[in-house]
């Protein structure tokens, strides 16, 4: 137990990819392989660590809307919102408390993660 708990805060504290990328080799030569909830806690802190990159401050899921929270002086370029809900993100709403929203219904475990990771990848470029 005690092993198991110094793994999850060792990948809770990790704050860039190269150590991500380190830290998940270390595991498979301990153990051999990652466990899915041990792979599903890395992807969790890399979106935790996306939303910093673009000072989001917290992002949801409620079963048919992601959405994230951005700090005031976020750095994200309102164009790019625009173009992502023209081209790509059909749905998308940016309301001016900062919340950005995008349909994302009936998503579960992996696919939400995955739509999560995606959603943070496009704000980002």
């Amino acid at each position: 137990m005690q092993t198991r708990l110094f793994t999850y805060k060792k990948i809770s504290a990790v704050t860039d990819e190269e150590v991500m990328a380190s830290l998940r080799e270390e595991l498979i030569d301990c153990y051999g392989f990652i466990p899915p909830q041990v792979a599903n806690l890395m992807d969790i802190i890399r979106i935790r660590n996306s939303l910093k990159e673009i000072m989001g401050e917290k992002m949801t899921y409620d079963g048919k809307y992601m959405t994230i929270a951005f700090h005031k002086k976020s750095t994200i370029d309102p164009s790019l919102i625009i173009q992502l809900s023209q081209k790509k993100l059909k749905g998308l709403t940016f309301t001016p408390d900062y919340h950005l929203s995008v349909p994302a219904p009936g998503l579960q475990g992996r696919e939400a993660i995955e739509r999560a990771q995606a959603l943070l990848v496009d704000l980002a470029n």
